[in-house]
This record gives C-alpha cells, sequence and structure tokens, in this order.
C-alpha cells in the first residue's frame, strides 16, 4: 500500500481506514457508528459488541428513581443506535450484597407492589399536626372562594379570609415524625419533613397526583386519567392504600403487569443462548422494564447500598457468580456499568463486612479504609478492581446517576458539598447534624451526596460519566448525556501512526449541496432529484479543542496498535451521516504493525 520511503501521507477516512490497521473499533467502527444505516459498505456489517450492567439500588427511598429508569431506557438504547450500530446485552442488579436472592445475581423478577414508605409526598417545612397539616392543605388546595392560598410555614398562617385552605377528600397531611421545629430543617438547609396525600379511593389520587400539561390548555390530563382509572382499574399509575389510621397513594409499578418470573427467565435464556438471565435486542423493549424495577425493599439488607461490591460479585468470572459473569461478558466487547443510587456507596472492603447498626452510622462506619473506623473500599482500590473486569481497561466504561450540588459554578459546588458533610456528620458550618442531611432534591426525587461515586467515576477519565439524579428534567436527559459519552467513547479514531507533521482533522457532511448548488443531506435518498450521490458534503476544518465542534487527543489504553495509544476524541455529538477525515505526515516505522 505505501511506497518504501521514511515518510508518507496517512489519510484516515471513515471509509478508508479499517484496511490501515487501525484498532478493531477505532476508525472503521467510526463509520459503522455514523454512516451504517444510510451507507451501504461490505465494511460495515460488523456491529460494536456492548455489555451493560445496570446497577440500581433497591432501598425503600427508590421507587420514582426505578420507574423513571424503566420508562427511559428504550430512549436511551435508541439514542446510542442513532450512530453505533451494537450488538448489545443487558444485566440488572441491585446495590444488596446480603440478601441470597440478591448478592450480584442477575434480576429476572417482576416487582408486583411498591412498599407503604413509597408513599407520594412533597418536601415541605411542616409540623405533625392540625397546623402542619393546614400548611400542607394550603400547598395543594385553594380558599373557600376557590382562589389559591399559601401558608407561612413558620407562623402557620395562612391568606385565606375565611378558614383554611383544603384539598379532595381526606386531603394532605405533614409528616414531620416527633421532631421540633427546630429540628426540621438541617444545618445545609435541607428538609426532613413532608406533606403526603391522603385518599379514599385509585381514582382520587390519580386525579391529584397526574399533572396537566400547560401546553395543552383544552386538555385536562388528571380528569383524563382520573376517569381511565374508574373506568378500567388496571390502568391507575396510583393505588390507594389504607394503613389504619393512615392513607396513601402509592406508585403502582408498571413491572406489576409483566409476565411471572419464571416466564422471564426462560424468555431471556431461550433468546440468548444460555442459562443465564440477561436482555439481547430481541427482547430488551419489553423486558427491561419489568426487570429494572428491583423493588423497594425497606430490609436491613437493602438498607446499605453496597454498588461497587454488587458490580463486581456480579461480573467476577472466579467469583460466586462465575458461570453468569462467563456467560455474559465477551472479551471483545465494551463493558458499561451504570449505577443509579439516591445515597452513597457503602462498599466493604474486601474480606470485610457492614452490619446494620453500622450502616445506619455513616459517619463512623462508611468511610474508606484508613479514615478513624472506616470499613468502605477506597475510591483507587474500586476502580482497579473494575478496571480487572476486562483484559483491556480502555473497553470499560462507568457511569453514575446519583445526587450531588445543582450548581453549575465550581465555588458553589464545593461549598454546598461541605456543608451536606458537616451537616450530615458535623463539622464547622454546623453545631448539630443530621444523618437525614440531602444536598439536592428533584422531581420526586432528594439524594444525599455521592462522594464516592463520583471519586471512582473520574478516575476513569473520559470513560467516566457522572450525571446528577435531581436535574428537574429528571433520569431521561441524564441517560441522554451518558449515551452520547458512549458514542464518542467507541467512537473515537485511533491513530494507526504517530503523527508527524500537517495534521488536518476535516468533517464532512452531513449536509452538502447539489449540482445545482441546493442544499442537500447526505442521508436523504431523494436529494439532489434523487440522485443523492451527487449531493457533495460540506468540509469544515476542525480544530483542536475543549468544547463545541473541536478535537482533543486523549490517550486511550485499546488504540493498540499504536505505540503511544494516541486517539482523537471529538467533543461535539456527531450527527447521522457524519464523516470525519483525518489526514497527516507520518513515519510507518515507527509503528511495527504496520504495513
Amino acid at each position: 500500500m505505501f511506497a518504501g520511503y521514511g515518510k508518507q501521507l496517512a489519510l484516515c477516512t471513515l471509509l478508508a481506514c479499517a484496511t490501515m490497521h487501525c484498532n478493531d473499533v477505532p476508525v472503521d467502527t467510526l463509520q459503522r457508528s455514523f454512516s451504517v444505516k444510510v451507507v451501504q459498505s461490505q465494511s460495515n456489517n460488523t456491529a460494536v459488541q456492548v455489555d451493560f450492567l445496570w446497577v440500581l439500588d433497591n432501598s425503600s427511598s427508590m421507587c420514582h428513581e426505578q420507574k423513571a429508569v424503566a420508562q427511559s431506557a428504550n430512549e436511551f438504547m435508541s439514542k446510542i443506535e442513532e450512530y453505533v450500530n451494537i450488538d448489545y446485552r443487558i444485566a440488572v442488579v441491585t446495590t444488596d450484597v446480603k440478601s441470597d436472592e440478591h448478592m450480584g445475581k442477575f434480576r429476572h423478577h417482576r416487582t408486583e407492589q411498591f412498599p407503604w414508605a413509597c408513599r407520594e409526598e412533597q418536601v415541605r417545612l411542616c409540623l405533625t399536626g392540625e397546623n402542619g397539616d393546614v400548611a400542607c392543605q394550603s400547598d395543594y388546595g385553594r380558599c373557600s372562594d376557590g382562589s389559591l392560598c399559601s401558608i407561612d410555614p413558620q407562623t402557620f398562617t395562612g391568606d385565606c379570609e375565611t378558614g383554611p385552605c383544603v384539598s379532595n377528600g381526606l386531603g394532605w397531611s405533614c409528616s414531620g415524625g416527633n421532631l421540633e421545629f427546630s429540628d426540621i430543617q438541617n444545618c445545609n438547609g435541607s428538609i426532613n419533613s413532608a406533606c403526603q396525600r391522603g385518599c379514599e379511593t385509585d381514582a382520587e389520587c390519580e386525579e391529584e397526583l397526574t399533572l396537566d400539561d400547560p401546553s395543552t390548555p383544552g386538555i385536562n390530563e388528571s380528569t383524563d386519567a382520573a376517569k381511565r382509572c374508574l373506568e378500567d382499574p388496571s390502568s391507575c399509575q396510583y393505588e390507594c392504600r389504607n394503613i389504619p389510621p393512615q392513607t396513601g397513594c402509592i406508585l403502582r409499578p408498571a413491572s406489576a403487569k409483566c409476565p411471572d418470573d419464571d416466564a422471564i427467565r426462560k424468555e431471556m435464556t431461550t433468546q440468548n443462548g444460555t442459562d443465564t438471565p440477561f436482555l439481547v435486542p430481541q427482547n430488551a423493549v419489553d423486558l427491561f422494564q419489568c426487570i429494572a424495577i428491583v423493588g423497594a425493599e425497606q430490609s436491613h439488607n437493602a438498607r446499605n447500598e453496597e454498588s461497587f461490591n454488587a458490580a463486581l460479585m456480579a461480573l467476577d468470572k472466579n467469583g460466586a457468580n462465575g458461570t453468569q459473569a462467563k456467560d455474559f461478558l465477551r472479551d471483545d466487547a465494551y463493558l458499561v456499568i451504570i449505577f443509579v443510587s439516591d445515597e452513597d456507596d457503602g462498599s466493604a472492603a474486601e474480606g470485610l463486612s457492614i452490619s446494620y447498626d453500622e450502616a445506619i452510622k455513616p459517619c463512623k462506619y462508611l468511610k474508606p479504609l484508613g479514615d478513624g473506623k472506616g470499613k468502605l473500599r477506597t475510591a483507587a482500590a474500586t476502580a482497579n478492581a473494575l478496571k480487572a473486569l476486562k483484559n483491556d481497561p480502555g473497553r470499560i466504561l462507568v457511569a453514575s446517576i446519583v445526587g450531588d450540588s445543582l450548581s453549575k459554578d465550581p465555588s458553589v459546588i464545593a461549598k454546598e458539598r461541605a456543608e451536606f458533610k458537616d451537616s450530615q456528620c458535623g463539622g464547622a458550618t454546623c453545631d448539630s447534624s443530621n444523618t437525614r442531611s440531602k444536598i439536592c432534591y428533584g422531581p420526586g426525587v432528594d439524594a444525599e451526596y455521592g462522594e464516592r461515586y463520583i471519586q471512582v467515576t473520574e478516575r476513569f477519565g473520559l470513560n467516566g460519566i457522572v450525571t446528577n439524579l435531581c436535574e428537574n428534567a429528571g433520569i431521561g436527559p441524564a441517560l441522554d448525556t451518558i449515551a452520547i459519552r458512549i458514542v464518542k467513547v467507541i467512537s473515537k479514531l485511533c491513530l494507526p501512526y504517530p503523527i508527524q507533521d500537517g495534521l488536518v482533522v476535516r468533517k464532512l457532511g452531513p449536509k452538502g449541496t447539489c449540482p445545482d448548488q441546493s442544499e442537500c443531506t447526505v442521508l436523504n435518498v431523494n436529494g439532489c432529484g434523487g440522485q443523492p450521490d451527487r449531493c457533495t458534503p460540506n468540509v469544515t476544518v476542525l480544530e483542536e479543542g475543549e468544547a463545541g465542534e473541536t478535537y482533543k487527543f486523549i490517550k486511550s489504553a485499546d488504540c493498540d496498535a499504536t505505540p503511544d495509544q494516541t486517539a482523537i476524541f471529538l467533543n461535539f455529538e456527531p450527527e447521522q451521516g457524519l464523516e470525519v477525515e483525518i489526514e497527516y505526515i507520518a513515519d510507518p516505522l515507527l509503528n511495527g504493525a504496520g504495513n
């Protein structure tokens, strides 16, 4: 292919580089990533293998988060498939590593009902009792004249001219335990009380808790939902559960309509061809929501979330679940591990265990080894153990959807993290402490600071992705962020030879120009008068940078055909139909793997 000179022109395009010993996925996969679905080529047939392990918190505070994951996962996979032709596998485990039915074992179970702890509530400063109930009713009801009302949580006085603000049915009531007002609010501002919705019927819960869409003023979604619930009880999203003297609206898990456990397992193993229950493209769309709702347990074993240990137990080929790991993991596949939790990780260090009494004393025991009486894995030890799951650690990606400051300002983030830790365990900014302290709130969500998740994830560099569980937009956009990072990582371009001079990186398409100067898109088969091959893609020269339509150099362990393991990483979200061309002067003699 090359003349026998000391230097050569190395031209890497998405269509050409597959012949230049660009390591497995790097360049030829990038072509598949952006063009496989619109450009037919004999080199585009092999899909990128990706094994996904979801590690989901199954403690009693995770009802809404599990539902959100189950509802968003199909869009997550579709987002990746927009750009990458993937052959994927999906498995799910919980963070409980002590109960026999968990302990890193892949899920094939449906959850039929959430516990009482999952009753609907809204965080609110209030005291248990009549005044607190009035405060909650004011937030969610109206005055007797039909006007909206509010109430001052400090004085419990409202702005209704006659009487308190009330809700339908049994209305809202305050659940503040037996706390004094001074104990309701933690020193970092987080709150320990909430308003809970009482009820008499399922339809009442449906109407009260279904949000009306302001973009459709002529449609009353809440009333329509209540009507459907009355006509067809199986359509109700909420259950009115009575546990005298209390009542509450409790979310129904979508998995309640799934097949039974044996049927789920049979479908999974039949399709994947092993005795291990994991999903493949043929059944993932239908069954992921069945296994992703892992239940919200109030047991002692579920109280301490050992996410890192759960992942290691699930994927250790030499461990108790070795057969499961061998069936699931493919040598040439990327491994993506996604952690979802509203509390920090509490994985015990190797050879140690954490009792329930220790788990409820996080300030003493849930700290890394070497920190007082801490019994947890260190971030370094955890990252190293996860990287050891594959021979090539460059093919492991770790994502964490956890709690953190919602600020975008680094100084504010640092301040709020410090205040949370002081509020939880005592410190310079706090005279008292409460282990119920939170760092953020979101729609139906509150969370602690996921510090250890963040520390471990950041040790994976560009292969690590952290998103905030409390973002107002919810888990769906967080998964979008993770999906795009996955696309970028597996679509990076490993350089077949070290660069000597003259590097030019060009973006070709997806928009272009027809011979008559009209605009076209390379994906549009009807473009240029039905002659899409006459669509000349627009060319943009990319600059090196850190953001926007730029690229940067990275060192990547899976670029093993290049001596210095250099790859080009695109900082922007690639569009369908895009091609990237890299041109530079190289010395092939510096690469023993070259032609």
